[in-house]
């Protein structure tokens, strides 16, 4: 088990398309063997993966993550998510299909047109008995943990396993 202390948020899913496997995320890309992010998911090469927006607490797209279709019924629901770590933008791959739709707003246009804008790689779990859960992996606009979902983002001591 993994312990550590974090910035804890609460987003929802919107928007859940259906993903070929040429389309995957970076963080789903990144593999050493069939499902080296988890024991439990399909690896990014099998059917029934969803590629499903963030939506911060005014419903509009702040992020994207990759999951198995069985999340597409939590579309709506208040999810935690961790935050992990910083970096510098997103993916074109993992924009591109929300540019068009409606959710994504024209602030989060604006920002990902300046250099160096900002995600934060986050971490989409569940908790059992005190115990957190890996889910998935996405990413969020920095500028996204001010329009979290209640409570506000805070700081929380993490039991991973």
């Amino acid at each position: 088990m993994l312990h550590f202390d974090t910035v804890v948020a609460t987003f929802s899913l919107i928007y859940p398309q259906s993903v070929h496997k040429t389309m995957i995320s970076p963080l789903r890309k990144r593999l050493t063997g069939p499902s080296a992010l988890s024991t439990v998911r399909p690896a990014p090469a099998d059917p029934g993966l969803l590629r499903t927006g963030i939506a911060d607490r005014n419903g509009m797209w702040c992020g994207t993550i990759d999951l198995d279709e069985k999340w597409k019924i939590r579309t709506g629901i208040p999810l935690k998510f961790l935050v992990m770590s910083r970096m510098s933008c997103f993916a074109e791959e993992e924009i591109n299909t929300w540019q068009d739709s409606p959710y994504f707003p024209d602030a989060a246009e604006e920002e990902i047109k300046r250099f160096d804008y900002g995600v934060y790689n986050v971490m989409l779990v569940s908790e059992h008995k005190g115990v957190h859960h890996r889910e998935g992996l996405g990413r969020i606009l920095t500028s996204a943990l001010a329009n979290a979902l209640e409570p506000e983002p805070y700081w929380q001591d993490i039991l991973l396993g």
